[in-house]
C-alpha cells in the first residue's frame, strides 16, 4: 500500500507478485541480514529501517471512516470468530477462505515464489 496505486494493482490479483517489487525483496534483505548485523552491533541504518508502524493505522482509520464505528467494535467481531491471534488484523482473505499468514504450509501453497524466498539461506 505505501508504495502505490500500481504496485497495489500488481499484486491484488495475484498476492504472490509481490516478489516483483524490489522494494519488497529489498526489505526482506534487509531482515535476512539484520539478526547478524545486530550481533555484531550494526542494527539496519535509519534510512533503511522500514518505519510501518504509521501503516498499521491506515485500515483501521479507514474502517472508522467510513464506518463510523469505533475500531473496538472490529477486534470484537474478530474476537467473536474466534481469532485469538496476537495480531488478528493480520489474517488475509482469499476468496471464502480464511487462513492466517503465520501458516507457513499455507504460505507456501498460496504464495511460493514468496515462501521460496523466505526459505532460501540467501
Amino acid at each position: 500500500m505505501s508504495l502505490g496505486r500500481e504496485a497495489y494493482d500488481q499484486v491484488a490479483d495475484c498476492p504472490d507478485r509481490v516478489m516483483e517489487l524490489p522494494q519488497v525483496v529489498h526489505l526482506l534483505d534487509l531482515k535476512r541480514r539484520w539478526p547478524a548485523e545486530r550481533r555484531r552491533g550494526f542494527p539496519w541504518a535509519d534510512e533503511e529501517y522500514p518505519g510501518f508502524e504509521l501503516l498499521a493505522y491506515v485500515a483501521l482509520d479507514a474502517y472508522e471512516q467510513v464506518t463510523g464505528e469505533n475500531v473496538d467494535i472490529l477486534y470484537a467481531a474478530l474476537k467473536a470468530r474466534g481469532v485469538r491471534s496476537r495480531f488478528p488484523l493480520l489474517a488475509a482473505e482469499f476468496g471464502e477462505q480464511d487462513w492466517h499468514i503465520a501458516d507457513d504450509g499455507e504460505i507456501a501453497r498460496r504464495l511460493p515464489r514468496l515462501a521460496r524466498y523466505l526459505t532460501s539461506p540467501n
